[in-house]
This record gives structure tokens, C-alpha cells and sequence, in this order.
């Protein structure tokens, strides 16, 4: 990964001439420093954030992503606002990284001390049979995840292009969300499965996700009934367009709450995690050629939509035959179902009230809104469960 840091700095730094050709944007030799340091403590601060998951640091990973988060948030918000130039928004992210990275660096070192390295630092035969299909994996999903935005960057113009980047907003909560729960279940499931425990893995495994899906699905939905406001505070009326592209990328989220690719691979399959990524690049792939030249900017989106729900097919049908079981019996459909009504429910009022007047001339007031509809929705769907527990008993 350091290396990989060095490596791709590099490039940008050498290309940032054939940078400007391929994307008709000056910026790449103008703020060409900015970019190298960006893009090297980000992918620096990614090493540290595995690494804190690895030695199961959570808390302290948790807090570190939360507290700057929030400070991300701030200097958008901020420098929309004030409509600060270029040079000034990559100045915050350049300070961002490199804060960061500082706080990340300074635990780690003295982490090192507790550390036994091998005096054997050669890989062996099987450790190289789980490394290979492990980086290939991580690869390919980076590549994955990208294929829309390539394909909009080669078939549109620049102009478009950019609509679907701020479109295509990957929600922060979600990552933070969904590793963190799974990380802790994972040493559990994995005992379990060592015992041949198979009812209890996927009792733990429904488990897991209903709290992931309590604790996610009102982000999903309130991203999706107020994505224009959303992307409007965050990055401006010219891009506003963006909003709709934004909705639409939003309904991919609701597979999140529980991470196949990271399931497979505590179960033991994370050789075949690489079909289940393949075969959604290559759909992906397809369908983009297909939709991209008749319904342009959205084909991308709904492109993304139809891989990404087709071909979770593959991962569910490789963990239903390893656990000898059907996928409702692990997966809390019913559940995630209910939240999703009672969020809808919750919000609608919300919703038509913000678009009533007032609040649409306002939308900084959109962040009070959303912390309140999170904590009613929450309280709500817990009076439901300790009602159905009380119920239950009697």
C-alpha cells in the first residue's frame, strides 16, 4: 500500500500534461502539488485505517473516522458558503489528509513495539494462495466500483462527466457502518463455523444485520427522498442536476447492509468472492454500452443498478450451499422491510414539509432535519422491538 502511495503520486506527478489532454482541464498542471500530496496521504491514511481494523482497534478507528468526517463536512459547507476558489478547497483537503494522517501515524508506531515479525519474512506456498486471490479481489472491486465512471468519462463530455462524479456520491456512513459490525462478528462466526455450529452462525449472522439495517437504512432513505438538497449544500446549485443522479445512486445502498464479498471470505469462500466481482464488472460493462448512448448520464446509473442487483445472485447462492441453508434464513428480510416502511413514514411529513416554503430558500437547515428524523426513526423502531419482546413474553 506505501508503496502503491509512492507509485501513484509519481504518476501524477509525471503525467499531469497527459492528465490535461484526456480531461481538457488546466487544473491538473496548475494545482499538480496538490494533487500528489492529496493522493499519497489518502491512500496512506487507507493503510492505517485497515491496519486499526487488523489489530482491532474499532474505537479508536471509529472515532478518528466520525471526528473527521464531521470536519470534512464543516470545510465543504464551509468553503461552498464562501465561495472560495480551488486553491483554497485544495488547501483544506491537503491539511485534511496530512492531519490525518498524523493522528493515524502516532498510535501506529507505538503499536509496532507489540508486534512479533517473523524471522522467516519469505511467503510460503500457502501464503501466497491466499494472497494472490485476496489482492486480486481488492483490485478488481476498486475497478469495479469505477467502471461507471470510466465509461461516462470516455463516452460524454467533461461537463457531463462531472454531473455524474458529484452524482455518484458514495454515502461515508456506510463503510464506517457495516466493516465495524462485521469485524466484530467476524471472530464469533468463525469460531462457530471451526465447531460446525451452523444454527448459531446464522442466528449471529441475522443479527448483525438487523442492527447494521436499524442503523442504516433511515440514512438511505432520507439520502434518497432530499438527494438534491444534499448535493446542493454540499457542492452548489450549478449541480444541482447531480441531485437526481444521486437518488438514483442511493437504491444500490440498500445491499450494503450486509457485505457478501466480506461474508464469503469469513465463511471460507474468498476464492470465489473474485466470480461474484467479475461477473458484476462485466455486466456493469455491458449495460453501460447499451444505456449510456440512449438515455446518457442516467444509463450509467441505472447500469450500475441492474449489476449490482443481478449479480448478488452469485454470492448468495455460493453461502446458501456452503451453510446448507436458504437466504431468508440469514437474512432478515422481513425486518429490513419494516424499517424501510417505518423510515418512509417518518420522513414523508418531513419531506413535504421542508418542500413548503421556507426551508427550500434555506437548505443548511436540511442538517437539523436529518439528525432529527435519525433519532425519531431510531427511538421508534426500539419501542417497536421492546413492545414485539413484551408481547412475546406475555
Amino acid at each position: 500500500m506505501i508503496a502503491f502511495a509512492f507509485m501513484s503520486s509519481i504518476v501524477i506527478a509525471v503525467l499531469d500534461n497527459q492528465f490535461l489532454k484526456w480531461f481538457q482541464n488546466d487544473y491538473f498542471t496548475k494545482f499538480n502539488s496538490y494533487f500528489v500530496v492529496i493522493l499519497f496521504f489518502k491512500v496512506i491514511n487507507a493503510f492505517f485505517s485497515n491496519y486499526y481494523l487488523f489489530i482491532n482497534k474499532l474505537n479508536f478507528l471509529n472515532g478518528v473516522s466520525a471526528s473527521f468526517l464531521f470536519l470534512y463536512l464543516f470545510g465543504f459547507v464551509y468553503c461552498g458558503f464562501n465561495n472560495l476558489n480551488v486553491n483554497y478547497v485544495l488547501s483544506f483537503f491537503m491539511i485534511y489528509e496530512v492531519l490525518k494522517f498524523t493522528l493515524l501515524f502516532i498510535p501506529f508506531v507505538k503499536t509496532l513495539k507489540n508486534i512479533k515479525v517473523s524471522e522467516n519474512l519469505i511467503v510460503n506456498k500457502q501464503e501466497f494462495k491466499f494472497i494472490i486471490p485476496t489482492m486480486f479481489l481488492v483490485l478488481a472491486g476498486i475497478l469495479n466500483m469505477q467502471i461507471d465512471k470510466y465509461m461516462i468519462s470516455s463516452m460524454e463530455s467533461p461537463e457531463v462527466f462531472a454531473l455524474y462524479q458529484v452524482g455518484a456520491f458514495n454515502i461515508p456512513f456506510i463503510g464506517v457502518i457495516t466493516t465495524s459490525f462485521f469485524t466484530i462478528a467476524t471472530p464469533k462466526i468463525a469460531l462457530l463455523l471451526d465447531q460446525n455450529k451452523i444454527l448459531e452462525t446464522l442466528k449471529l449472522t441475522n443479527q448483525t444485520i438487523k442492527q447494521i439495517t436499524l442503523l442504516l437504512l433511515p440514512i438511505i432513505v432520507f439520502c434518497f427522498f432530499f438527494s438534491t438538497e444534499i448535493i446542493v449544500l454540499l457542492f452548489g446549485n450549478k449541480f444541482e442536476y447531480s441531485g437526481e443522479i444521486f437518488r438514483i445512486y442511493t437504491l444500490r445502498f440498500l445491499l450494503s447492509v450486509f457485505p457478501f464479498s466480506i461474508y464469503m471470505g469469513v465463511i471460507g469462500l474468498k476464492n470465489f468472492a473474485s466470480v461474484h466481482v467479475i461477473a458484476s464488472g462485466i455486466v456493469n460493462v455491458v449495460c453501460n454500452l447499451i444505456l449510456i448512448p440512449r438515455i446518457g448520464v442516467m444509463g450509467a446509473v441505472i447500469a450500475t443498478l441492474i449489476a449490482s442487483y443481478i449479480t448478488v445472485l452469485i454470492p448468495i447462492g455460493f453461502i446458501n450451499k456452503r451453510l446448507s441453508t436458504s437466504f431468508f434464513t440469514y437474512f432478515p428480510m422481513v425486518y429490513l422491510l419494516k424499517v424501510l416502511i417505518y423510515s418512509i413514514l417518518i420522513i414523508l411529513p418531513l419531506y413535504l414539509v421542508y418542500n413548503g416554503g421556507y426551508f427550500v430558500q434555506h437548505n443548511f437547515y436540511i442538517v437539523p432535519m436529518a439528525m432529527f428524523y435519525y433519532v425519531v426513526t431510531i427511538f421508534v423502531m426500539k419501542q417497536s422491538l421492546l413492545i414485539n419482546f413484551i408481547k412475546r413474553k406475555l
